[in-house]
């Protein structure tokens, strides 16, 4: 993506999108559409994101001996972790906290973060208060821009799924008035739509 010859994004300047393919070890060729939405000029959150990861990349590139710690384990990306030369990856995970795993810390439950700052909401004493294995839980993520579009299918697939739904749809500045409108009129019967939550506790 940051390779100057031939990514999507040299730090001055981004490339044409419309047009764009990607091609990483043992994937299929990736298209515009297959990337995060925050890796696009046109997402609100590549203005701040990009530029952050890409300065981080260009000091790991600088040293010889760099070594990054990743999420993830070795027999579930292999092929991922040797195709990056340059750097040491080292997979240590995947990191759960001792409550969600094994049980031995039952007071070990920090983890991830919440990147916007947004309020804690009361979604677990609602799930709390629905029978076991009732409700659906829908999210994305907490970078991916969903259009006005696909907010409507997801809200309208969810509805006529007849259960109760937990969805976690990221605040945009710009609301649609319709997306908003059928938000608003969600019982918490219903439903229930979080700008975040944690994921692990949920």
């Amino acid at each position: 993506y940051f390779n100057s010859h031939d990514g999507i994004y040299d730090g001055v300047r981004e490339v044409d999108c419309s047009s764009i393919s990607i091609k990483l070890p043992d994937l299929p060729l990736l298209q515009k559409e297959d990337l995060p939405t925050f890796l696009l000029p046109n997402d609100p959150l590549f203005a701040s994101i990009v530029p952050f990861v890409h300065e981080n990349i260009k000091i790991l590139e600088q040293d010889s001996e760099a070594c990054v710690l990743v999420n993830t384990f070795n027999e579930l990306e292999e092929a991922s972790i040797k195709a990056v030369h340059g750097m040491n990856l080292i997979p240590i995970g995947p990191l759960i906290p001792s409550a969600f795993c094994d049980g031995y810390d039952s007071s070990d439950k920090s983890v991830g973060g919440n990147l916007f700052d947004i309020p804690e909401n009361d979604c677990l004493q609602w799930l709390d208060s629905k029978p076991e294995r009732s409700v659906v839980y829908a999210s994305f993520g907490s970078l991916l821009s969903l259009k006005k579009q696909e907010k409507m299918e997801i809200l309208h697939g969810l509805k006529e799924a007849g259960r109760s739904y937990l969805l976690v749809l990221r605040a945009d500045n710009e609301q649609e008035e319709d997306v908003k409108a059928v938000v608003e009129n969600i019982s918490s019967e219903e439903g229930m739509i979080v700008p975040w939550c944690s994921q692990m506790e949920v």
